[in-house]
């Protein structure tokens, strides 16, 4: 569907389960409950969340990031924007693939 929208490339992605959508409602309900039984602490450096593409500082806005990112689309082209933006030059991809 989407090379005949016009996409210049179209991957089928290998996943487990449908991430960053509507359908991980249940999974985000859970990961809440356990996110909000634990302490999150200030943070050292400023992080750029893909939920929002904006920097937070804190323990607990970073619980409410993790927790809305189950079930919102990321922003990662936006998030690298802003890093760029505030001079980063070098970006490192770390999954659970291989290299």
């Amino acid at each position: 569907m989407a090379s005949q929208a016009g996409a210049k490339r179209a991957v089928i992605l290998a996943v487990s389960a449908p991430f960053h959508s509507a359908l991980m409602t249940p999974a985000q309900e859970k990961l809440e409950k356990d996110l909000k039984q634990t302490e999150f602490a200030a943070l050292r450096v400023p992080l750029v969340t893909n939920v929002d593409a904006d920097t937070i500082e804190t323990g607990d806005e970073a619980r409410e990031a993790l927790i809305r990112q189950v079930t919102a689309p990321v922003a990662v082209e936006e998030s690298v924007r802003l890093l760029i933006d505030e001079g980063v030059n070098t970006f490192v991809e770390v999954g659970p693939g291989r290299c």
